[in-house]
Order: structure tokens, then sequence, then C-alpha cells
């Protein structure tokens, strides 16, 4: 055993384990951030290390040298009040995972996506995407997004992911993309692909080069019109793939982020469709089958997704041979700003589910 002073433009001091019998050498260091240094207790006759914030005399922690588990670890108290939380690996970056804390943890009512330096980390087994972990740290979250912990005092696998666990997902132009579950509704767009995957790794891993997946090749991709999506054309298909963020907002939408709808109750009897226009869309609505409306019943204007309010609408219910039942309309105006709830007679169009 020896404390020793490493170069290369920066000097940190850490324990080092020789195991010449075989061949083999084990470190207890953490370069630019904490010193390890080496002492002999002639009371117990013990070796003990001491480690300090680097380049300081501020102890962190100090105890008994002690090898176990294929790795040198400190045997003692600790200087500072330490915290441990778990968190599911969502990503593996060079240098530090992106965690998100798992249910009924306080880090998780702190932050939902978490950076965790990759230090001193337990070496057996290696952490890897989707396994829970273990990390302690100094308590302090900095407020960032995502949210970053600076000092980070241990990493170790509680619960590893089965291979198969790792949803299918592409590399383009150096982002990950995951499989959203959500098929496009895209109907008019390009004839040109922007790319296409053209390698893949097995589907317990991650893709780590452009235009790669871990889920097979020869897909077309186009950029999606919602930033950080792609969509796949796979099987006569368009399937959103998107960053960890926009997948986020995509399959588990805010109040603030959810599309706007509206319904229309239906108030008289004899309808049969509904014909709508509004700036920049137009549509309808009528039974597949063709039957007729019910007066009372609440149908979705679909074609009104995304409207805030009412502004340009003109809304007209036709009977079976195309006579008007209804009709209403609210001029595009800068008044009609936030016209969200009409009613006539007894046909109503809000916007509340």
């Amino acid at each position: 055993c020896s404390t020793i002073s490493w170069g290369s433009g920066m000097i940190d001091n850490r324990v080092t384990i020789y195991d010449y019998a075989n061949g083999a050498s084990y470190e207890l260091s953490d370069r630019g951030y904490f010193d390890f240094t080496l002492r002999f207790n002639e009371a117990d006759g013990y070796l003990y290390v001491d480690k300090k914030k680097y380049n300081t005399d501020e102890l962190v922690e100090t105890g008994r040298l002690v090898f176990k588990n294929n790795c040198i670890q400190i045997e003692g108290f600790s200087n500072e009040a330490h915290q441990v939380f778990q968190a599911e690996i969502l990503e593996d970056h060079n240098g530090y995972y992106l965690v998100k804390p798992v249910e009924g943890s306080w880090e998780l009512n702190s932050a939902d996506r978490i950076e965790v330096p990759i230090r001193n980390a337990h070496p057996s087994p290696e952490p890897e995407i989707g396994d829970v972990i273990e990390i302690e740290y100094s308590g302090e979250i900095l407020e960032t997004y995502p949210a970053r912990i600076a000092d980070v005092y241990g990493i170790k696998v509680i619960k590893q992911t089965e291979t198969w666990d790792l949803i299918p997902m592409v590399m383009v132009n150096g982002t990950l993309y995951l499989d959203t579950g959500h098929e496009s509704k895209i109907e008019a767009r390009c004839g040109v692909m922007d790319g296409e995957i053209t390698s893949q790794v097995d589907g317990n891993k991650q893709p780590s080069v452009d235009n790669q997946s871990n889920f097979g090749t020869g897909y077309g991709y186009q950029y999606g019109a919602t930033e950080g999506t792609i969509e796949l054309f796979m099987n006569g298909k368009w399937w959103i793939f998107a960053t960890e963020e926009a997948r986020q907002k995509i399959q588990f939408p805010s109040i603030e982020d959810e599309i706007s709808k509206f319904y229309l109750t239906i108030g008289s009897e004899g309808v049969k469709s509904i014909k709508l226009s509004m700036p920049n869309s137009s549509g309808g609505f009528e039974n597949a089958d063709g039957s007729l409306l019910k007066k009372g019943e609440r149908i979705w204007l679909e074609n009104l997704d995304g409207y805030t309010d009412l502004r340009g609408l003109t809304i007209t219910a036709l009977g079976e041979n195309g006579e008007i039942i209804w009709t209403a309309s609210i001029p595009d105006e800068e008044e009609n700003k936030g016209f969200t709830h009409l009613v006539n007679d007894d046909w109503e169009i809000t916007n509340i589910e």
C-alpha cells in the first residue's frame, strides 16, 4: 500500500494497492475532487485513510483502509452528513448518468431528471441503462435542468434491469431518440427522407453512432414538426421517436402543454352531419354508419384541436337532405379573443371536458 501523487498538470493524492502476485492494482482516487492520504495508526496497528476535498485541509472522511468486493474502501466516520437516494438510469453519457429518482423520494420532488457524475462507482456490477442505483451525495442539488449533483461519494447498483427492458431507440446526429408508441398524424409531408437507419446494435444496448438503432435497419426518417422529435417510416406507418425530454411531454403532458379541445352538444333532432371552418382549418363530423346524431349528444370537434378560442368559427348542422338545421358564426376579431363557450338555444360549444 502507498500514498502517491499523480501529475499530468494536476497533482492529487491517491491510495494504490499493488497485487504483484496476480499482476493487478487497485486505486482509491477522485482526481480533481478529493485527495486520499494513507497513515499508520500505532495505537491499533491498522492503516487509515484520510479523505479531504481536493487541494484543501477540509476533512471529508477518515477510517480504516479495507479491501472488499475487489475495491478499496474506507471504514470509519464521515465528517459530512451524506444523503442517499435511489434512481433509475435513463441515459449513460461521457462522464455522467442521467437518472430519474424513484417514486416517493425527496429528490423526485426536487427534480425529475438529475445528472450524476460517474465518480466513486462500485466496480461490480457496472451500472447500465435501466438499472436502479443508490447514490450517496452531499445533499446539494444544483438548480439546473436537468438538475445536477456536484459531490458524489458513492454509486452502486441495487437492481439490475433485464436485458430485454430497453425500448426501441435510434441515434441521429449525436442525439438519442426513443420510441414514444405514438403514430404521427401528419398527412401532407415531403417525399424526401432526411436520412436512413443503416446500422444496429443488440436490443439490450443503446445506439452509439449516427443512423443506428437497436431494432433494425433500412428505416427512413424525417425530422418531426415538434422540437426534439423525428418520425420513422416502419411497416407502412410513421412512428414518432423523441428525446427523453420531448418524450415525457408527449406521454405525460402537463396542463400547460396539453392540446386544447372543443366539444359540441347537439341541440336538435334530425342532424346528420356537422360542417365547420376556422382560420387554417376545416372539416366536420358525422357517424361512420350514416345514422343521425341525437339531440343532447356530445361530440368532439377534432378539427378545432389546438385552437385557444373560437374566433373565426363558422359551424353548420345539416339534415339528411343537406338542409341547414342550425348555424352559428363568431367573427375573427380581436374582441372575441378568449371566446371559448358558445350557447345558442340548446346548442353548446365548450372546451370543458
